[in-house]
């Protein structure tokens, strides 16, 4: 670590907001954990952690000897997460949405301050602080990337040894099926999404509240608490989760045990009992606690009001759409609470109420009338947990026509997964790349303009695109004018637009500087990056139509069509009916003349 390192180590530390974040986070773990070692100490096995994490109900030796085509999944499975990882790594670059976040700090030796912004009403202070760590070690997209493999592999693992009475094989599946959700592969592709953490902890929760069950063990109970303390601070609305999960259970065992006969007598062995819960709903409050006080008075025009929707109930159906194992998930929990009410089902008080706390996290959004289809991946995650639960007890009972049926919604999920998913990794994929190639074509074309000024004129309009593609070639060393700094060197890229900027900036939040031009001079480069999704019929010209005005009227300097080869073929092959040749071609035009046909 150099003197640099150290000392933004100590600038970041000494923000009054994360002194105040980062104390009261540490104080209520400890307080929890505390309590949790004190009401254990009596109990000399507490500290036992039990049997291997790994330990399955089925003997996994006796598998191989008898099933030759466990074998083959086996090593299927293996290729597939194999690939998936090619996938994440290959041609991976800075240069996707919101990818500023990194390239004007944590890559450029400055931290990324927590993410707290009361005037919007947010605070997720643990979002994106990885990044810092690790760009102490390494600013390279590699470093940055295999965080969320390692992440990733993890998850697998413990998927893998979460639902002991599922086979290897359905759990294999189970696997293949969680890697596949859309939500997840946004969330394990990108780096910049909140979700791939939460999953993470989810899976550390989960496990390690399937083995305290089971051992009550200290660890396990350790590691409960220390996973919810990260998960809270990752998004806001996951304290519903946790307070619907713990505050259910409590009310569930609070009723069985009739804690309201002799309350006084019973209440210090309620307490101990039910630490776990109790413990969770403390750290929520805490959250509450934080959010509040960072927040209380200060909102002005806050996130979710900026980004919501006409229609809640259009948000509801378009999140179904998006995602069709929660359609399931909300019919099989209807059908469960059903089933609970008559005495049809007995209560799973680990799985029925982790599906409780699941559905208000997923009704917050609803609430909030705001749509991303990688909001819900935590909830698909747990859903698809659920349902597993739920199915495995179908194939253990051997009721033939409902695994049949399971086994073909198992089908189609998986062909609507890998349909949106190999869109989403391609549009990601071929984005990127887009910018990258037009990025060295522009340096080669500086490196012959005998450091004259070039003036890039994007006919798109997007103060953000524009912002995003002068972080990207700023943290790539092209001299971007930026505020405050001097105003022109030899060599600057000058960014415009026919839009007016205030203070000559791109977007208020960051200060690289844009400019207003009516038309591009005949010396600017017209630089064009076509979306993944065709115009929505607000711009004034097609797709087609802008790109034949600028083959009109200018010459073409530059085209970047994307290409698949490899692995990237059979993606396009599941997805290619929503591709077509303009899409995400990037170009460059100059010597721009409206009186003119060329």
């Amino acid at each position: 670590m150099n003197d640099t390192n150290f000392s933004e180590i100590i600038n970041y530390l000494q923000r009054d907001s994360h002194r105040y974040f980062l104390s009261v986070w540490i104080i209520s773990l400890i307080i929890v954990i505390v309590v949790a070692v004190i009401f254990y100490s009596n109990n000399s096995t507490s500290l036992k952690q039990g049997t291997s994490i790994f330990n399955q109900s089925n003997n996994i030796s006796q598998n191989f000897n008898k099933n030759y085509f466990l074998y083959l999944g086996i090593i299927c499975f293996l290729i597939f997460v194999g690939a998936y990882i090619y996938l994440i790594f290959n041609k991976a670059e800075f240069a996707y949405y919101d990818n500023d976040q990194f390239t004007f700090f944590s890559l450029l030796g400055k931290f990324y301050k927590m993410p707290i912004s009361p005037g919007q009403g947010r605070f997720w202070p643990l979002g994106l602080q990885e990044y810092n760590i690790i760009s102490i070690f390494s600013k390279t997209p590699l470093a940055y990337h295999s965080f969320s493999i390692f992440q990733l592999l993890v998850t697998i693992l413990l998927c893998l040894s979460i639902l002991p009475q599922i086979k290897l094989s359905h759990k294999i599946i189970l696997a293949t099926l969680i890697l596949t959700i859309p939500s997840f592969v946004v969330s394990f592709f990108g780096l910049i999404y909140p979700e791939r953490n939460i999953i993470f902890w989810l899976a550390i929760f989960i496990f390690c509240l399937d083995k305290q069950e089971k051992h009550k063990s200290l660890i396990y109970l350790c590691g409960i608490f220390i996973a919810t303390q990260f998960l809270l601070y990752y998004k806001e609305p996951i304290f519903l989760l946790i307070l619907g999960f713990a505050g259910s259970r409590l009310i569930i065992t609070a009723f069985n045990d009739k804690l309201w006969h002799k309350v006084q007598e019973r209440i210090f062995g309620f307490v101990k009992n039910n630490w776990l819960d109790l413990g969770l709903i403390i750290l929520s409050l805490a959250f509450i606690y934080l959010y509040i006080s960072n927040t209380y008075g200060q909102v002005g025009t806050s996130y979710a009001s900026t980004h919501a929707r006409d229609s809640r109930l259009s948000i509801f159906i378009d999140y179904l759409k998006a995602n069709p194992i929660l359609l399931i998930f909300l019919l099989v929990f209807i059908d469960r609470i059903r089933g609970l009410i008559l005495g049809k089902y007995r209560l799973n008080l680990i799985w029925d109420t982790l599906a409780i706390g699941n559905l208000l996290y997923f009704l917050a959004y609803i609430k909030l009338n705001i749509f991303t289809n990688y909001y819900t991946a935590p909830v698909d995650f747990i859903a698809t947990l659920y349902l597993a639960n739920i199915s495995g007890k179908v194939f253990i009972n051997k009721h033939r026509y409902k695994a049949l049926g399971i086994v073909v919604l198992v089908i189609i999920i998986f062909i609507h997964n890998i349909h949106y998913s190999s869109f989403f990794i391609l549009a990601r994929k071929k984005m990127i790349d887009g910018k990258v190639q037009t990025t060295h074509f522009i340096e080669r074309y500086i490196s012959n303009n005998n450091s004259n000024n070039v003036d890039l004129f994007f006919p798109e309009n997007s103060g953000y695109r524009m912002m995003q593609f002068s972080a990207f070639i700023n943290y790539k060393n092209f001299p971007v004018l930026i505020q405050d700094k001097k105003p022109f060197i030899d060599g600057s890229l000058v960014m415009k637009a026919n839009k007016s900027f205030p203070d000559n900036l791109c977007v208020p939040y960051r200060p690289f500087k844009c400019f207003y031009s009516a038309q591009p001079e005949p010396s600017n480069l017209i630089i064009i990056f076509l979306p993944e999704k065709p115009f929505t019929g607000k711009q004034p010209l097609t797709r087609r139509e802008l790109i034949k005005k600028f083959e009109k009227n200018s010459v073409q300097l530059f085209h970047y069509q994307p290409e698949f080869s490899g692995i990237e073929s059979i993606l396009y092959f599941f997805c290619k009916n929503r591709i077509d040749e303009l899409w995400l071609n990037a170009y460059v035009f100059s010597d721009f003349n409206t009186g003119k046909t060329r």
